[in-house]
């Protein structure tokens, strides 16, 4: 219910509520300013406070009248029984009401004005977070999208680079084994089948030389003869299960082969052991023995290559299982010693062994030769050391009696024949000839060489009478005459 009310009162009545309203309104103009200052918000507000009454107040001065126009009051209660005056006081109290709020109301509705402010600033700061994350999160998205290209980029170049590098590595590769297999095959070391062929030992020395040796010697002509020596070595190493071996002696190290060596120390003496070079650099020497050398190719047991250590004079291998045949080695024309002792070599002795002349010692012992001595050996007349024993020869001696330089002939445990009369043994030192079918009567000479140590003649067929020379050769350290047909006393001396 909407009333509009326009009144006048008396003069100092009018005074009275203006000076009232004035103080007021300064009041009100006084509390705004204040908010201003506090709560920049606080205008809008003032002027919506009786919104919910929807009045609308205006004060004019107008010719010292106070005029209130236009009061618009909701629901304003009526007495229509009242007289004028008490109609008048009670609109006036009412107007006066509405026209200025008291303190309590002012603060009461200003009270919540920082509450709405402060959930404002914390929708904004709610807000400014959220921004804020968000931006952090796409930012961190945009950086992790930017590393994974750029990862995925370097990859495919790295890989790139990489393919090309181990394309260019496998060229280099192929490229130097071709040029290592071409240098053996030309200079006619090993042939070229056995060098393509994978799985064969000559492919796989081929191979270290190319790729594994650390070494890297060059296959050029200038580095011919050492080039190949070392593969000689390699092969070798190879063809006898290297990686067997008791001792490796340094074998196939990124050392020089001169280097593949060890010395040894025993009761017996000091030994190289292993590899042995000259002053030049060139192999002449070769002791693997007892080294649990097992040959991995048969009938191949020693490399035939091995022909190409051509400063080569000493071959020891025995006490190993090599089995096979003896690989011809007669164009090595500078080996003195042989030593192929128990190494499980089969078939018959060569009779090119006769050739070379220049040996010393040739030590074929405890093998499965199963021919007789071969006629040629009369050629060995530098020989100092025999040794043919346990292999069950047959056949005759004699092409043995001419070697005056023998010091040491080990024929025991074979079907050997013949007699000993007749030999030139003058530099002897030790002589078993037992357990074979000699015969005939003991040359007296054998008990007047001055450096016979060891005599043992058992188990043969020789008679005749008891030799009592024996007493006169104070070198000899042992003698065994048993089991033959000899007869006659023994002198106590």
């Amino acid at each position: 219910m909407l009333f509009v009310l326009n009144f006048s009162q008396n003069k100092t009545k009018q005074k009275s509520k203006k000076q009232n309203a004035t103080q007021s309104i300064q009041y009100q103009q006084k509390k705004r300013s204040n908010m201003s200052d506090d709560y920049p918000n606080a205008n809008v507000f003032s002027n919506t406070i009786f919104s919910d009454n929807s009045t609308i107040l205006s004060i004019q001065d107008d010719d010292d009248e106070y005029i209130i126009d236009e009061i618009v009051m909701e629901d304003l209660p009526v007495d229509e029984d009242n007289d004028d005056d008490e109609d008048d006081d009670d609109i006036e109290q009412k107007v006066h009401h509405d026209q200025l709020p008291s303190v309590e109301e002012v603060k009461t509705s200003q009270s919540y004005i920082p509450t709405a402010q402060l959930l404002a600033k914390n929708c904004n700061r709610r807000i400014k977070l959220y921004l804020i994350i968000s931006g952090v999160f796409a930012a961190a998205i945009i950086a992790i999208v930017v590393v994974i290209v750029v990862a995925t980029t370097r990859m495919s170049s790295n890989k790139s680079g990489s393919s090309r590098t181990t394309t260019t590595t496998n060229a280099n590769r192929f490229d130097r084994f071709d040029k290592v297999v071409n240098f053996l095959y030309e200079n006619r070391i090993s042939s070229l089948p056995a060098l393509k062929i994978q799985g064969s030992v000559e492919h796989y020395a081929a191979l270290f030389m190319a790729e594994l040796d650390a070494y890297q010697l060059e296959p050029t002509p200038a580095n011919k003869r050492r080039f190949v020596e070392r593969y000689v070595l390699v092969l070798l190493y190879y063809q006898t299960n290297g990686n067997a071996w008791k001792n490796h002696y340094k074998f196939l190290s990124g050392r020089d082969h001169c280097e593949w060596t060890e010395t040894i120390t025993n009761p017996a003496g000091t030994f190289i052991k292993g590899v042995e070079c000259n002053d030049e650099g060139y192999v002449i020497g070769i002791d693997l023995s007892n080294n649990n050398l097992i040959s991995v190719q048969h009938p191949r047991s020693i490399p035939a290559e091995i022909i190409h250590l051509l400063s080569l004079e000493k071959l020891h291998l025995h006490h190993n299982d090599l089995g096979g045949q003896i690989p011809n080695i007669q164009s090595m024309n500078k080996i003195k010693s042989i030593g192929l002792m128990d190494t499980g070599l089969r078939g018959v002795i060569p009779d090119w062994f006769g050739d070379m002349v220049q040996l010393t010692t040739l030590a074929l012992s405890r093998n499965d030769f199963y021919s007789t001595i071969p006629d040629s050996f009369k050629n060995l007349v530098n020989l100092r050391i025999l040794g043919l024993d346990g292999m069950g020869l047959e056949g005759s001696i004699d092409s043995l009696k001419g070697m005056n330089k023998l010091e040491a002939l080990y024929l025991e445990d074979n079907h050997l024949t013949g007699v000993l009369q007749g030999n030139v043994w003058s530099h002897i030192k030790e002589l078993d000839v037992s357990n074979n079918m000699l015969d005939g009567t003991i040359p007296y000479n054998l008990f007047h060489m001055p450096n016979l140590k060891v005599l043992d003649l058992n188990r043969n067929l020789f008679y005749g009478d008891f030799p009592n020379d024996i007493i006169v050769n104070d070198s000899l350290e042992y003698i065994a005459m048993s089991q033959n047909s000899l007869e006659g006393p023994f002198s106590d001396r």
